[in-house]
């Protein structure tokens, strides 16, 4: 990587996507779609041209349910993505950092907690990579707990 020119990827890419929020009473889900395509760049040859297409795409669900009046809601989502036309010879660029041809799913669940503007929130997630860079499949499980104030 040349020093100051960040993410050829992501800084040289065009990016499409969209999303649509639906709200039922106190139920909220949000579908959405993400599609990443990178020309060939080879402005910064040799060390770190991308001499072929790069893609990636991603789609989620997220949901989030509010109990009535009561202080406690629950968050979740639900994630696939996946790098489309990276090469294996290294002249495409690598979206995940795990391989061409990479895929990835995860989820997790937040049951919230809030007092006017206090909250506590615990995020348990779990994580599946497909990786392509010899170190085969790759699961990970999370939990984070959170305690803050919003103002």
């Amino acid at each position: 990587m040349v020093p100051g020119i960040g993410n050829l990827l992501y800084n040289n890419s065009s990016l499409y996507g969209g999303w649509v929020t639906y709200t039922i009473g106190n139920f909220t889900v949000t579908p959405e779609v993400q599609y990443v395509y990178t020309s060939p760049i080879r402005k910064y040859a040799p060390d770190v041209a991308i001499t072929k297409e790069s893609a990636n795409f991603t789609s989620a669900i997220f949901a989030d349910y509010g109990f009535g009046t009561s202080p406690y809601s629950l968050g979740a989502f639900v994630e696939y993505a996946s790098e489309t036309s990276a090469h294996a010879d290294g002249g495409a660029g690598d979206f995940f950092g795990y391989g061409p041809e990479t895929s990835l799913w995860g989820g997790a669940v937040t049951p919230t907690w809030q007092y006017k503007q206090l909250f506590a929130r615990t995020d348990l997630a779990f994580s599946h990579v497909n990786a392509t860079d010899g170190a085969g499949v790759r699961a990970q499980f999370a939990a984070v707990l959170e305690v803050g104030l919003l103002y």
